[in-house]
């Protein structure tokens, strides 16, 4: 009797797992977006693309199949754009399990702009046992550009060649690069339509490259060339880098056309390089005979640590050269290096060269680069001031003329008036001595005579 009930319950287990199978399943589905037009949709004309409607449920038909577009583009209605969805039937309607092609059917605003954007939702609905199902489907739509880049050339340090969309070329730390961007516009003589504002920008961010140059306006098929430059960073890493060209620019219906291009620039760094980034004689020059310090700054921009650096500096016109060796500097590392110059002299004021020879190691081979700065030297003989001498014999201490002051040749000299000298001593001068004494004289005659009076009346 019990296996009799078991026998009884699993089909009714089953079915009830069948009907939630399918209560669950009763829906449908629907691809992730549609997309509308193309990098060669012109505007103003329709366009069209098509999407799969699937019925996941397995015992009923998805029927009343419809949708309502909404956009979400500023400065747009729903009208701009007309979107519609149809299908092979009407109403549309899908079968169980089945799956069914519908169309999405838009228009392209004229003053729609050339690039891959969203511009709304279409909502589709369907119903299924009685039930309402919904879906949301973005739709994307995408115009062409009416400007062209038709050449591109990469002038690196005077040398100029042309450059393919997605090439690579080789460049070094502190090359000067420039970069001409020819552009055309595409639209036909007879619409009559200019493009204006047209800017050409570079940008690579690891190189520190955000440049922007003016066309202005082009008329139909009409075309101009942009000019970029810029250096590449003496610090730059070695790497590949993406230099990323764009062209933009708004036709008279309102529409921006842009244009895209790119290319690779493989910066090279020297596994072994040593630069001098200043050199700093004295700032208020100097004068003959004295000695001068000059600070050269130096900079290891190789990949790997130096330990036998070596610097040359010279002044040729002072016969002047300084060997300083085994210089130990690392990777990416600057370091300060002095020199002690000594003028001659019998050097003549004015203008010499400093110059300075880098060298990554022991071997001459080494030299990558040399560079020079001025070094001036003063004309001080207009300018001496007296120099006080302290000697041994001090009648001869005092100050000592090192040159002699210009007296023109008609100067009047005054005589100096003599006047008497006078001795002065512990009471001033001679004069008031001998007063001195005869005050102390007759004071001590005054006193004797008392004394003798006194003593005569006493006795």
């Amino acid at each position: 009797m019990k296996s009799i009930k078991n026998m009884i319950r699993i089909p009714f287990y089953i079915i009830i797992s069948l009907l939630l199978i399918t209560f669950v399943n009763a829906d449908f589905t629907v691809d992730s977006q549609a997309n509308l037009g193309s990098t060669t949709q012109e505007r103003g004309s329709a366009t069209s693309t098509t999407i799969t409607v699937t019925n996941t449920d397995a015992a009923n038909a998805l029927t009343a199949v419809n949708g309502v577009f909404t956009t979400t583009l500023s400065g747009y209605s729903n009208s701009d754009f007309n979107v519609t969805l149809s299908g092979s039937t009407t109403p549309i309607s899908v079968l169980a399990s089945g799956s069914a092609t519908l169309t999405v059917q838009g228009k392209v605003p004229l003053k729609f702009d050339s690039k891959n954007q969203q511009i709304g939702n279409l909502v589709i609905s369907g119903v299924s046992s009685g039930t309402t199902y919904q879906k949301t489907v973005p739709v994307y739509m995408n115009a062409i550009s009416k400007l062209k880049i038709t050449k591109v050339e990469l002038d690196i340090n005077g040398d100029s060649n042309s450059v393919s969309d997605g090439k690579t070329i080789k460049v070094k730390r502190g090359d000067k690069l420039e970069v001409s961007v020819k552009v055309e516009s595409l639209f036909p003589s007879s619409g009559n339509i200019d493009i204006s504002d047209i800017t050409v920008t570079a940008d690579n961010n690891d190189l520190d490259v955000n440049e922007e140059d003016t066309i202005g306006t082009l008329s139909p098929r009409d075309d101009d060339t942009a000019l970029i430059s810029f250096d590449v960073p003496e610090d730059a890493d070695d790497s590949k880098d993406t230099l990323a060209i764009t062209v933009e620019g708004t036709d008279d219906n309102n529409a921006v056309h842009t244009v895209d291009y790119e290319f690779y620039l493989d910066v090279q760094v020297d596994r072994y390089d040593l630069k001098v980034n200043k050199i700093s004689p004295p700032i208020s020059g100097i004068c003959p005979g004295q000695t001068a310090n000059i600070n050269v700054e130096i900079e290891n921009s190789g990949v790997r640590d130096l330990d036998y650096a070596q610097l040359y500096i010279t002044v040729d016109d002072l016969s002047f050269t300084k060997k300083i060796s085994d210089i130990v500097i690392d990777n990416g590392d600057t370091k300060t290096v002095s020199a002690s110059v000594l003028v001659p002299s019998d050097a003549k004021p004015g203008n010499y060269i400093v110059s300075v020879k880098p060298y990554y190691d022991r071997s001459s081979d080494s030299l990558k680069n040399e560079e020079s700065e001025n070094f001036v030297v003063k004309d001080c003989s207009k300018t001496s001031t007296p120099t006080a001498t302290i000697g041994a014999n001090p009648s001869a201490s005092g100050f000592q003329i090192t040159s002699t002051p210009d007296v023109p040749s008609n100067a009047v000299f005054a005589t100096p008036v003599t006047k008497k000298a006078t001795t002065t001593g512990l009471f001033g001068n001679t004069d008031n001595v001998v007063l001195i004494l005869i005050f102390t004289n007759v004071l001590i005659l005054i006193i004797l005579v008392t004394v003798l009076f006194v003593g005569k009346r006493f006795y």
